[in-house]
């Protein structure tokens, strides 16, 4: 089943900050998406968001049910 514009509600920086989440959220996120095999259009939506004056950073939204799995995962009293 796929995700529709609706389903990508989640920010994946307010999990990962939520969740205190000690590693980079760069590394963070990536591991996680390997780790998962989280899909592209169907779990996530990746882009670019520009910056004040250095480089974009890459930001994710996510369904609910990446959001739950990832702070499930998490092993911490706050993800569950």
């Amino acid at each position: 089943m796929r995700g529709t514009d609706s389903d990508f509600r989640v920010d994946a920086r307010d999990v990962h900050a939520r969740l205190g989440v000690s590693t980079a959220f760069n590394v963070w996120i990536t591991r996680r998406i390997a780790d998962f095999g989280f899909l592209t259009g169907q779990d996530f939506h990746a882009f670019l968001r520009e910056s004040s004056g250095g480089r974009p950073s890459k930001e994710y939204t996510l369904t609910m049910d990446m959001a739950k799995h990832l702070a499930m995962v998490d092993r911490s009293k706050t993800g569950m």
